[in-house]
């Protein structure tokens, strides 16, 4: 404890120092470089007409650079990469908050005792446990659908579905 008139300096440093903007970083440089090579090489791009039938953007003269589907696919595709990049985040914090933080808050023989009691510790991080669990399972799908992206086809709609979306409420609630 510090006596009265003098000061307390506390440095705290980051368990992962930058190093998550540095992999977020290097997750946006690597998405626009393959949207690069996509925009090269686009010939999965298929589009459904109005009858059914597919119809290719690379086929006959026109330019796939130049139309407009393939910029709001690419758009969609830059958002859906950084949800990735989001989520894993996401995933890492939970994971260092139910596995370092909270076994520390709760710590009775660290030298002060525990920083919270286990009642106000369990309350403070509620449901957080399962909310990590629901979302480290959700990874795997996550790291194979961008690992596999195609930018006509791929859809996260098919990792996020009724029973997922159900389960979400039940543990955030």
């Amino acid at each position: 404890m510090a006596e009265v008139g003098q000061e307390l300096h506390l440095t705290v440093k980051p368990s992962t120092p930058t190093s998550g903007k540095r992999k977020s970083s290097s997750r946006l440089s690597l998405f626009h470089s393959t949207a690069r090579k996509s925009r090269a090489s686009a010939g999965d791009l298929n589009l459904p007409t109005p009858n059914g039938a597919l119809t290719s953007l690379t086929d006959g003269s026109s330019d796939l650079h130049d139309t407009p589907m393939r910029a709001k696919l690419e758009k969609r595709q830059h958002r859906i990469f950084e949800f990735f990049v989001t989520e894993r985040n996401y995933v890492e914090i939970l994971r260092y908050l139910c596995l370092s933080a909270y076994p520390q808050v709760i710590d009775e023989n660290q030298p002060g005792g525990p920083v919270l009691p286990r009642q106000e510790a369990d309350f403070v991080f509620g449901k957080l446990g399962a909310i990590y669990e629901l979302h480290d399972r959700l990874q795997p799908q996550f790291n194979e659908l961008e690992n596999n992206w195609s930018l006509s086809e791929s859809c996260l709609g098919n990792v996020l579905q009724l029973s997922l979306l159900t389960e979400m409420d039940r543990v955030s609630i």
